[in-house]
C-alpha cells in the first residue's frame, strides 16, 4: 500500500451476493419440470441402489448391534414367555406342564442375537452384486428408499437351493455361497420380517419381480 506494488493477489472472489439482499420468490419454469424430475430421480436411484444402502439394510436385519433386531428379539421372547406361562397350570407346576411350556417356546418363532457386523460386509456386497445383476428399477422416491431393505429381506428369506438357482440364472454363482454361509444360524422366520418394517405381501411381489427379471436375463445369456 505504501509503494503501490501488489505483493499478493486476490485470495477470495465472491460472485454470489444473495445473502446481501432481500430474497425474492420466483416460480421455476414448468417447461423443465420433467427434466428436473428425471435428474432428481436419477440421483436418488444412484444412492438407493448403492452399496452403502445395502450395507445398512444387512446391518439392520442381521447385525448383533442392530436396535431393530434387538427389539424384535425381545418382543418375540416376551410373547414366548407369555405363551409358556399359560401351560403352567396348577400350583406348584408339574414336570409335565413345564415340559409342555418348553415345547411351546421351541415351536414359536425366534431369532438369535445376530452376527458380528464385520462378517456382514461380504453379505452386503454379494446382495448388491445380485441386485445389480437382476437389474430391477424403481420410478418413485418411496420405492427407491425401501428397495435395499426389501431386496435383502426377500433374498435372505429364501432357501439355499432357491438362491443358487437365482444366481445361476443371472450369472452370479459365486455370491450364493457367501450369503448362505455368513447368515447360517441367523436367519429370520418369514413371519418375523414384519418386525423390521417389511410386509409379506411386499416380499412376495418382489420375489415375483426378481424371478421374472431372472428369466429375461437367462434368455439374454
Amino acid at each position: 500500500m505504501v509503494t503501490g506494488v501488489e505483493l499478493r493477489g486476490v485470495e477470495l472472489q465472491c460472485f454470489d451476493f444473495r445473502q446481501c439482499c432481500t430474497p425474492v420468490w420466483a416460480p421455476k419454469n414448468r417447461k423443465y419440470a420433467a427434466r428436473r424430475r428425471s435428474r432428481s430421480l436419477k440421483k436418488c436411484e444412484t444412492r438407493a441402489m448403492g452399496l452403502g444402502r445395502m450395507e445398512t439394510a444387512v446391518i439392520t436385519l442381521f447385525s448383533a448391534t442392530s436396535a431393530t433386531r434387538c427389539s424384535a428379539r425381545a418382543t418375540l421372547h416376551a410373547a414366548s414367555v407369555i405363551a409358556a406361562r399359560k401351560q403352567l397350570t396348577g400350583s406348584p407346576p408339574t414336570l409335565r406342564t413345564v415340559m409342555r411350556g418348553i415345547r411351546v417356546i421351541r415351536q414359536r418363532p425366534s431369532i438369535t442375537k445376530g452376527a458380528d457386523p464385520a462378517s456382514l460386509a461380504g453379505v452386503a456386497r454379494a446382495l448388491w452384486r445380485l441386485a445389480a445383476a437382476v437389474g430391477l428399477r424403481r420410478d418413485t422416491y418411496a420405492s427407491m428408499g425401501a428397495f435395499a431393505l426389501l431386496f435383502a429381506s426377500t433374498i435372505t428369506s429364501k432357501s439355499e437351493p432357491e438362491i443358487k438357482s437365482l444366481c445361476a440364472h443371472v450369472g452370479t454363482q459365486d455370491v450364493s455361497t457367501t450369503i448362505a454361509v455368513a447368515l447360517r444360524g441367523h436367519t429370520i422366520p418369514d413371519t418375523v420380517y414384519s418386525k423390521f418394517g417389511v410386509s409379506c405381501r411386499a416380499m412376495s411381489k418382489m420375489w415375483r419381480e426378481i424371478k421374472s427379471a431372472a428369466v429375461k436375463q437367462r434368455q439374454h445369456l
